[in-house]
């Protein structure tokens, strides 16, 4: 079946996560969120092997129980299937997909072995004291994802905005008044503590989601940032640690690689915050990047449905000019 007559009344709301860890990707898996409470929110597994006779087929499906969970998000538990010398357990098999629910506040885990075309869903966290306990909900908004460069001991944020700003829809409102995140925030994860805060313009709005190089050696990575209020254009930002004047480590900097022009359009398809301005967002929601840093994929929610996947060539060059700073044995 094609992921296309797979998605029906589904949209996908998390492009991929690939299901391999190899130069040529086998599988992916596709998170799609239920437009409507009677379906159930699904994870589907699309065939990615170049000459695979269901190459771009959905071989694989899960539905997750329990609506409302509007699944948002989710990646591994671990580096990759052969495990990362930088983390706590170098042997870790990447196995587990963790999955987190925004309306719900789950976190599902979900197993891909032993046949990866057949995930499991084995555990939910559902704990409404501990949510009270902690006093935090909706694991997605303000800071909606994460990335690490353990050999660095580092954690990259980013920011979106407060559940209360997007649960009922964007207000234009808000947007102007700026309230919506554009700071990438560094992380010490042995301390715990906010080490720095980047700023990647006033007129951007909604840092979204963040990709670091899978070389566990390379210190730099991308973050996707959802609009410009300038031109209502999307962009991808490369973030990097910079170097010092004696060429060691320095502060972690970050500049605009890429960017995606808002495309014209028929007011009357639009919604009224549009119709004056005649155009589409692109609306970038997700980025991800291939297992050997090749190839960065970007997801266009906006202008073309989420299944619209724009390839990026040979970003790496730009990348490890700038990060190419080796990780602490």
């Amino acid at each position: 079946m094609s992921v296309k007559r797979a998605m029906g009344q589904y949209r996908i709301m998390e492009p991929f996560r690939f299901g391999t860890g190899r130069s040529v990707e086998q599988l992916a898996y596709i998170g799609l969120a239920a437009e409507n409470a009677r379906e159930s929110d699904r994870i589907c597994v699309v065939d990615t092997t170049p000459d695979s006779a269901a190459f771009g087929q959905v071989v694989g499906r899960l539905e997750l129980p329990r609506n409302p969970n509007r699944l948002l998000r989710f990646g591994w538990n671990a580096c990759g299937t052969r495990g990362c010398r930088h983390a706590p357990c170098s042997a870790e098999e990447r196995r587990y997909l963790v999955v987190r629910g925004t309306a719900s506040s789950r976190i599902q885990l979900i197993d891909t072995q032993p046949d990866p075309r057949i995930p499991r869903l084995v555990t939910v966290i559902d704990d409404a004291d501990e949510m009270r306990r902690i006093r935090y909900c909706a694991p997605q908004h303000f800071a909606p994802d994460m990335a690490w460069h353990l050999g660095h001991h580092t954690m990259i944020t980013s920011e979106s905005g407060r559940p209360d700003m997007l649960e009922r829809g964007v207000s234009s409102n808000v947007l102007v008044d700026g309230e919506h995140g554009r700071w990438l925030h560094v992380w010490d994860t042995r301390t715990r503590a906010h080490r720095q805060a980047i700023d990647l313009g006033r007129e951007q709005r909604m840092v979204l989601r963040l990709q670091a190089a899978h070389n566990p050696t390379r210190a730099y990575g991308f973050a996707s940032v959802m609009f410009s209020l300038a031109d209502l254009s999307a962009s991808v930002f490369l973030w990097y640690l910079g170097r010092d004047a004696t060429g060691g480590s320095g502060e972690w900097k970050a500049q605009r690689v890429i960017t995606i022009r808002a495309r014209p359009a028929d007011p009357a398809c639009l919604p009224p915050l549009l119709r004056e301005l005649r155009v589409v967002p692109p609306l970038v929601t997700d980025i991800s990047l291939s297992a050997d840093d090749q190839l960065l994929w970007v997801s266009c929610w906006g202008d073309g449905g989420a299944a619209t996947l724009r390839r990026c060539r040979s970003l790496q060059s730009c990348a490890h000019r700038r990060g190419s700073h080796r990780g602490h044995r």
